[in-house]
């Protein structure tokens, strides 16, 4: 029986030492604040939802209509592969109904809303989107999704870092949203050019212009008998353009090879981003330090975490000293001062219309009180401010000036005598009467009847200072009575609460203990203040600190810890970014399809090529063994066998020129005309509000929200407590 109480006591004994060291545990070891971390959990996850919106959204799949909308919950997301499953902070997967991507149109533009809902958190962001976020032109792609349509804010992500030693660092973005304006500028760059001559006549227009004209002159030889003549011919040559393939390189043209089309390839690549939760172990260890603390006057029960570290005695006493004690009188005086109060009591009926008219709100009285008005009226009057006023030309009925209205009234018209027989202007002379308008404006008011009623009672005021009563007695109060109701003696000579200094006072001499007022060491250190000895006991205790830390940090892919390791209930997901080309070249943008990441382009060349065919376009016989411009001669000649006559062949710009070719001469008119090459370029450029765009740019319409990240704000939470040694 013995041996069974004496297990049942150790037992207890154990189980109290373990509470203890659990509260101890508790208090040393505080949890450490995790807000910050699991808020960068939440932020996390919905921004995963809006990249994954973004792309997934293609302006051709949004809705049309105003106020019309598109929804897809989180089952949706994850069902369509956009985003892998994601927990929150407590491990536990979120509300995959209640959670979506909503964008709705709203005019020109689209809201892209983001909720997101788990456990006991919910909450969401919205985000404003449009075709002026990334069209310079202001026309959109519908291929384009808008992840493309809207900036990407990565930038914008608070940032939240947890190192080996248990430090939060969380990062957030500052800065500001400005607004940018877009600007257009539209660059001239027409040009006249001047063509070649031409025998026919054009009809001039605003793109058509004749610069000049030129007579031309031609003729005929006259050649006897027995002249020999030589044949020439000029040739002539049929041009066949013949345009060849694509190619990549460009080539230097030549009068037969000339750049006929150029065109731009695009390809790219497509975006694949795997992702790889990771799960956090530590593995702890425990420190121990002992803390010597500060002397105690109590003497405190001792643990296995709270020793007895020293003691040690005090020694205080008294001195004897014959001193002159004054004390000083003082006196508690009740003052009771009264004052007789009339007071008075309006009543008022309910509001009643006054029918009466007023220019302004009538001053009340006590019998009757006037409110608000309920209704105006306004009316006009004309005064002549001038007569016979003149004027060159027809005055309107009514003109208003500085918000004063005038009326002119037509008296009579009369020439101008001063106007001669070559006056253009002031032939006819008015006059009229000037009229001021004056407005009246009257208001009806709301009134209603009061009656004051009166009582008298008496206000009794109580004080113990004749300070105080004398300022009653100057606001109209009587002194009732004035009672001494207790005197006192003491030393100091501040007067307790309610009590007054008489003037009074008196000295005596007497033996007085004086303090030490202080503990010493030893009795020696007491000197003449050996009266009243006391003495005290001082202790010294050591406490022991166990300090928790981590020995070891691990992420694996397993939530499961191993042996020695505990589970801290963080994760984070390793995302891998890779990049698949395409792996031909296309003709436009849209052809890419999902492959529009580190696009690249690059310019083909297409060339015309030049084949010419000779044919005879004129033959002439000359008496000239030399070629003419333009002709060549065959070696065929003949003699002539009797006067004939030779044309000269061609025309030229002065009878001078004809030389002997001066019979049967005829001319001709031609044309020189310039034509107007119209050409233009339109540039595009964003600028922020306020700042000037230059000459000749001007607004479109379209404004963007620009976020301007000027740094971070970095705020750092420890989850540990640093071991301290002493």
């Amino acid at each position: 029986m013995e041996r069974r109480s004496t297990f049942i006591r150790d037992l207890l004994v154990k189980i109290l030492l373990i509470a203890i060291f659990l509260f101890l545990l508790m208090y040393l070891f505080p949890m450490p604040n995790l807000t910050p971390f699991y808020s960068a959990i939440f932020n996390n996850n919905i921004q995963t939802m809006k990249d994954a919106a973004e792309d997934y959204y293609t302006v051709k799949m949004m809705p049309t209509e105003d106020g019309k909308s598109v929804k897809m919950t989180l089952k949706e997301m994850e069902e369509k592969k956009l985003i892998i499953p994601f927990v929150d902070k407590d491990g536990k997967t979120c509300n995959k109904t209640k959670s979506y991507v909503k964008v709705t149109k709203d005019g020109d533009e689209y809201v892209l809303k983001v909720s997101l809902t788990c456990s006991d958190e919910s909450n969401y962001i919205v985000e404003r989107i449009g075709c002026h976020n990334f069209c310079p032109n202001g026309t959109c792609d519908e291929n384009k999704t808008i992840a493309e349509v809207v900036p990407k804010e990565e930038d914008k992500k608070v940032v939240c870092e947890t190192d080996d030693e248990g430090v939060i660092t969380v990062k957030v973005p500052t800065g500001e949203y400005i607004t940018e304006y877009e600007y257009k500028k539209v660059t001239d760059n027409s040009k006249w050019v001047t063509g070649e001559w031409t025998n026919t006549k054009v009809t001039e227009n605003e793109t058509t212009k004749l610069e000049s004209t030129r007579t031309q002159y031609t003729g005929q030889k006259k050649v006897t008998a027995n002249t020999t003549l030589y044949e020439q011919i000029a040739y002539g040559y049929n041009d066949k353009w013949t345009i060849g393939n694509w190619q990549d390189n460009k080539e230097t043209e030549t009068s037969t090879k000339k750049l006929h089309d150029t065109r731009t390839l695009y390809t790219g690549q497509k975006k694949v981003v795997t992702s790889e939760t990771l799960y956090k172990h530590v593995k702890y260890g425990v420190k121990e330090n002992w803390t010597i603390g500060n002397w105690v006057n109590e003497k405190e029960k001792e643990t296995d975490t709270h020793k007895l570290y020293s003691s040690r005695n005090l020694y205080t006493g008294d001195k004897l000293e014959k001193v002159n004690v004054t004390k000083y009188q003082f006196t508690k005086t009740k003052y009771t001062l009264e004052k007789t109060v009339t007071n008075k009591s309006k009543t008022c009926t309910d509001w009643i219309k006054d029918t009466n008219w007023y220019t302004s709100k009538p001053a009340s009285t006590d019998s009757k009180e006037y409110g608000s008005s309920y209704n105006s009226r306004s009316t006009s009057t004309w005064t002549l401010i001038q007569s016979s006023y003149k004027s060159y030309s027809v005055m309107p009925t009514y003109v208003t000036t500085n918000g004063v209205r005038y009326k002119y009234e037509l008296v009579s018209k009369q020439e101008n005598p001063n106007c001669g027989s070559n006056c253009s202007t002031n032939k006819i002379i008015y006059f009229y009467n000037v009229y001021k308008e004056n407005v009246k404006t009257e208001y009806q008011y709301y009134y209603r009847n009061c009656s004051i009623a009166s009582s008298i009672s008496v206000d009794t005021k109580v004080v113990y200072k004749a300070a105080d009563a004398n300022t009653y007695i100057t606001q109209g109060y009587k002194l009732v009575s004035k009672v001494v109701e207790d005197t006192i003696w003491q030393e100091s000579t501040t007067a307790p609460t309610n009590y007054e200094y008489t003037g009074k006072t008196e000295t005596k001499s007497t033996d007085k203990y004086v303090s030490l007022g202080k503990w010493v060491l030893s009795k020696a250190a007491l000197g003449e203040y050996t009266y009243n000895m006391r003495t005290a006991v001082q202790y010294k205790y050591a406490d022991l600190t166990r300090t928790k830390y981590i020995i070891d940090t691990k992420w694996t892919k397993s939530k499961t810890p191993e042996t020695g390791y505990e589970y801290t209930g963080e994760t984070k997901t390793n995302t891998s970014t890779s990049y698949v080309d395409l792996g031909k070249w296309v003709t436009s943008k849209t052809a890419l399809g999902e492959y529009t990441y580190n696009i690249k382009t690059k310019t083909q060349y297409r060339y015309k090529t030049l084949t010419r065919t000779r044919y005879i376009k004129d033959t002439i016989w000359t008496t000239e063994n030399v070629a003419r411009s333009g002709y060549e001669l065959t070696g065929n000649k003949k003699t002539t066998t009797k006067t004939t006559y030779v044309d000269l062949g061609y025309y030229v710009n002065s009878k001078s020129e004809l030389k002997d070719y001066t019979y049967n001469v005829t001319t001709r008119t031609q044309y020189r005309y310039k034509y107007l090459q119209k050409d233009s370029s339109v540039e595009y450029k964003w600028v922020k509000e306020k700042e000037n765009a230059g000459e000749g740019w001007t607004k479109t319409g379209k404004t963007r929200k620009t976020f301007v990240q000027t740094g971070y704000k970095t705020e750092t939470r420890t989850t540990r407590r640093n071991s301290q040694k002493y």
